[in-house]
């Protein structure tokens, strides 16, 4: 039986490293500012936690405006229900983006009854399969697409709230 090669796009390979190695520095950058904010928020909360007068217990005026508005431990948290909303969409796309991308391919796998379908790219030599064997690999990848797109929307909305749930119970 002759095997049909499909031979590696060398321009595929170092785009899609290139592409690879921006997501890793983007992420490394993100930790970075989120780490420089946690500990920004560890030394003001810190500064703010010695401010209190003992002793001090009368409730304020009524015309007093909310403590809670310059509390540095709301506002903090604040800032945190902020960032994981950030986080949780760059996530949430992320994967949705990723699984709408393996649906696509499984798709164009089983119309064209093989793999790579024709015209495809491939980033490393790559032996064609067909029949039985390219449809199980696109109903694998179309299976990977919808647990990859139900983490980003069920996953991410639900990690969010979880975290948001937290960083409320820490401010009571």
């Amino acid at each position: 039986m002759d095997q049909q090669i499909i031979r590696a796009d060398r321009r595929l390979r170092v785009m899609t490293l290139a592409a690879a190695a921006l997501v890793l520095v983007s992420g490394a950058v993100m930790l970075a500012l989120l780490s420089a904010e946690l500990r920004e928020l560890r030394t003001s909360g810190s500064d703010a936690a010695g401010t209190a007068v003992p002793g001090d217990d009368a409730p304020p005026p009524a015309h007093a405006p909310a403590v809670h508005a310059a509390d540095p431990l709301e506002m903090a948290i604040d800032r945190l229900e902020r960032w994981t909303t950030v986080l949780g969409w760059i996530g949430g796309l992320g994967f949705v983006g990723a699984g709408a991308w393996l649906f696509a391919l499984g798709w164009r796998i089983n119309r064209a009854g093989q793999y790579p379908p024709p015209r495809m790219k491939v980033i490393r030599d790559t032996r064609v399969r067909t029949g039985p064997q390219a449809r199980a690999l696109a109903n694998v990848l179309q299976l990977a697409a919808f647990v990859l797109i139900a983490a980003g929307v069920v996953g991410t909305w639900w990690l969010h709230q979880v975290a948001v749930r937290i960083l409320q119970h820490a401010g009571r």
